[in-house]
Protein backbone atom coordinates (compact mmCIF):
# COMPACT_ATOMS: atom_id res chain seq x y z
CA UNK A 1 0.00 0.00 0.00
CA UNK A 2 2.81 2.39 0.88
CA UNK A 3 4.49 1.55 -2.42
CA UNK A 4 1.28 2.35 -4.30
CA UNK A 5 1.00 5.73 -2.57
CA UNK A 6 4.56 6.61 -3.63
CA UNK A 7 3.77 5.67 -7.24
CA UNK A 8 0.57 7.70 -7.21
CA UNK A 9 2.37 10.67 -5.69
CA UNK A 10 5.11 10.40 -8.35
CA UNK A 11 2.53 10.23 -11.13
CA UNK A 12 0.71 13.29 -9.78
CA UNK A 13 3.99 15.22 -9.47
CA UNK A 14 4.95 14.34 -13.04
CA UNK A 15 1.54 15.41 -14.33
CA UNK A 16 1.70 18.72 -12.46
CA UNK A 17 5.26 19.29 -13.70
CA UNK A 18 4.23 18.63 -17.29
CA UNK A 19 1.32 21.05 -17.04
CA UNK A 20 3.54 23.70 -15.45
CA UNK A 21 6.19 23.33 -18.16
CA UNK A 22 3.65 23.51 -20.95
CA UNK A 23 2.42 26.78 -19.45
CA UNK A 24 5.91 28.24 -19.97
CA UNK A 25 5.11 28.75 -23.62
CA UNK A 26 3.32 32.06 -23.27
CA UNK A 27 2.78 32.53 -27.00
CA UNK A 28 1.20 30.04 -29.33
CA UNK A 29 0.22 30.81 -32.89
CA UNK A 30 -1.06 27.22 -33.31
CA UNK A 31 0.78 26.35 -36.51
CA UNK A 32 -0.84 23.61 -38.59
CA UNK A 33 0.98 20.49 -39.83
CA UNK A 34 2.53 22.56 -42.65
CA UNK A 35 3.94 25.22 -40.32
CA UNK A 36 1.39 27.90 -41.20
CA UNK A 37 -1.09 29.81 -39.05
CA UNK A 38 -4.04 32.10 -39.66
CA UNK A 39 -3.56 33.83 -36.31
CA UNK A 40 -0.14 34.95 -35.13
CA UNK A 41 0.38 35.63 -31.44
CA UNK A 42 3.28 37.96 -30.73
CA UNK A 43 5.04 38.00 -27.35
CA UNK A 44 5.27 41.22 -25.37
CA UNK A 45 8.62 42.80 -26.31
CA UNK A 46 9.37 43.55 -22.66
CA UNK A 47 9.34 39.81 -21.93
CA UNK A 48 12.49 38.86 -23.81
CA UNK A 49 14.64 36.48 -21.84
CA UNK A 50 17.74 36.56 -24.01
CA UNK A 51 20.44 39.23 -23.81
CA UNK A 52 19.02 41.01 -20.77
CA UNK A 53 15.67 41.91 -22.35
CA UNK A 54 17.25 43.88 -25.17
CA UNK A 55 17.10 41.72 -28.28
CA UNK A 56 20.00 41.71 -30.73
CA UNK A 57 21.33 43.29 -33.90
CA UNK A 58 21.29 40.37 -36.36
CA UNK A 59 23.75 39.78 -39.15
CA UNK A 60 21.67 40.77 -42.20
CA UNK A 61 23.61 38.39 -44.46
CA UNK A 62 22.63 35.53 -42.14
CA UNK A 63 18.97 36.61 -42.23
CA UNK A 64 19.11 36.51 -46.02
CA UNK A 65 20.23 32.85 -45.90
CA UNK A 66 17.15 31.62 -44.02
CA UNK A 67 15.02 29.29 -46.15
CA UNK A 68 12.03 27.01 -45.71
CA UNK A 69 13.04 23.51 -44.66
CA UNK A 70 15.84 24.54 -42.31
CA UNK A 71 16.28 22.73 -39.02
CA UNK A 72 16.33 24.44 -35.64
CA UNK A 73 20.09 23.84 -35.46
CA UNK A 74 20.63 25.60 -38.79
CA UNK A 75 18.54 28.57 -37.66
CA UNK A 76 20.39 28.65 -34.36
CA UNK A 77 23.70 28.86 -36.23
CA UNK A 78 22.46 31.77 -38.37
CA UNK A 79 20.47 33.94 -35.95
CA UNK A 80 20.98 32.46 -32.50
CA UNK A 81 18.55 31.16 -29.97
CA UNK A 82 15.02 32.53 -29.65
CA UNK A 83 14.70 35.62 -27.48
CA UNK A 84 11.60 34.51 -25.56
CA UNK A 85 10.81 31.52 -23.32
CA UNK A 86 9.48 29.07 -25.83
CA UNK A 87 8.84 25.97 -23.69
CA UNK A 88 9.36 22.34 -24.76
CA UNK A 89 8.85 20.93 -28.25
CA UNK A 90 7.48 24.20 -29.52
CA UNK A 91 6.70 24.85 -33.13
CA UNK A 92 7.48 28.56 -33.16
CA UNK A 93 10.46 30.71 -32.27
CA UNK A 94 10.30 34.45 -31.61
CA UNK A 95 13.04 37.05 -31.86
CA UNK A 96 13.46 40.76 -31.15
CA UNK A 97 15.83 42.32 -33.69
CA UNK A 98 17.23 45.83 -34.02
CA UNK A 99 18.56 47.42 -37.19
CA UNK A 100 20.65 50.55 -37.64
CA UNK A 101 18.45 52.87 -39.71
CA UNK A 102 19.79 56.44 -39.54
CA UNK A 103 16.91 58.92 -39.36
CA UNK A 104 14.30 56.21 -38.65
CA UNK A 105 13.17 54.77 -35.32
CA UNK A 106 14.39 55.66 -31.86
CA UNK A 107 17.90 57.07 -32.08
CA UNK A 108 18.29 55.70 -35.61
CA UNK A 109 17.35 52.13 -34.67
CA UNK A 110 14.35 50.22 -36.05
CA UNK A 111 13.05 47.37 -33.86
CA UNK A 112 11.21 44.38 -35.32
CA UNK A 113 9.88 41.07 -34.09
CA UNK A 114 10.59 37.95 -36.12
CA UNK A 115 8.65 34.70 -35.87
CA UNK A 116 9.55 31.30 -37.32
CA UNK A 117 6.86 28.61 -37.51
CA UNK A 118 7.80 24.95 -37.82
CA UNK A 119 5.89 22.10 -39.43
CA UNK A 120 4.97 18.89 -37.61
CA UNK A 121 8.41 17.44 -38.43
CA UNK A 122 10.12 20.50 -36.84
CA UNK A 123 11.34 22.09 -40.10
CA UNK A 124 11.05 25.86 -40.49
CA UNK A 125 8.22 26.61 -42.92
CA UNK A 126 6.92 30.15 -42.50
CA UNK A 127 8.55 33.39 -41.43
CA UNK A 128 6.83 36.55 -40.22
CA UNK A 129 7.86 40.11 -39.36
CA UNK A 130 6.16 42.69 -37.14
CA UNK A 131 7.26 46.31 -36.74
CA UNK A 132 7.72 47.49 -33.16
CA UNK A 133 9.51 50.85 -33.39
CA UNK A 134 8.38 52.68 -35.38
CA UNK A 135 5.09 50.80 -35.68
CA UNK A 136 4.80 51.56 -39.40
CA UNK A 137 8.35 50.50 -40.24
CA UNK A 138 9.24 48.05 -42.96
CA UNK A 139 10.67 44.90 -41.42
CA UNK A 140 13.34 43.99 -42.04
CA UNK A 141 14.31 47.49 -43.07
CA UNK A 142 15.82 48.02 -46.46
CA UNK A 143 19.26 49.33 -45.73
CA UNK A 144 20.79 50.85 -48.79
CA UNK A 145 24.33 49.85 -49.45
CA UNK A 146 26.71 52.75 -49.81
CA UNK A 147 27.64 53.55 -53.37
CA UNK A 148 30.93 52.01 -54.34
CA UNK A 149 33.84 54.40 -54.31
CA UNK A 150 34.79 55.61 -57.75
CA UNK A 151 37.51 53.57 -59.34
CA UNK A 152 40.91 55.13 -59.14
CA UNK A 153 42.69 55.00 -62.44
CA UNK A 154 46.35 54.56 -61.95
CA UNK A 155 48.74 55.66 -64.61
CA UNK A 156 51.11 53.06 -65.89
CA UNK A 157 54.51 53.43 -64.35
CA UNK A 158 57.01 55.00 -66.65
CA UNK A 159 59.78 52.72 -67.69
CA UNK A 160 62.97 54.45 -68.72
CA UNK A 161 65.31 52.45 -70.83
CA UNK A 162 68.80 53.75 -71.42
CA UNK A 163 71.34 52.30 -73.62
CA UNK A 164 74.64 51.80 -72.00
CA UNK A 165 77.68 51.81 -74.17
CA UNK A 166 79.76 48.71 -73.79
CA UNK A 167 82.96 49.21 -71.92
CA UNK A 168 86.27 47.59 -72.54
CA UNK A 169 87.01 47.13 -68.95
CA UNK A 170 89.19 44.22 -68.13
CA UNK A 171 88.12 41.79 -65.58
CA UNK A 172 90.75 40.96 -63.05
CA UNK A 173 91.56 37.38 -62.52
Amino acid sequence: MIMLNKKVKMAVLLAVGTIALSACNSVNSHPNRNGESDRLDWPNVSKTTFNKQRGTFPNVNNLNQIRSGMTKDELYDLIGRPHFNEGFRVREWDYLFHFNTPGVGTEGVTTCQYKVLFDSQRYARSFHWRAVDPVNAVCPPVVEKPAPAPAVIQAEPQVIIREVAPTRARIRQ
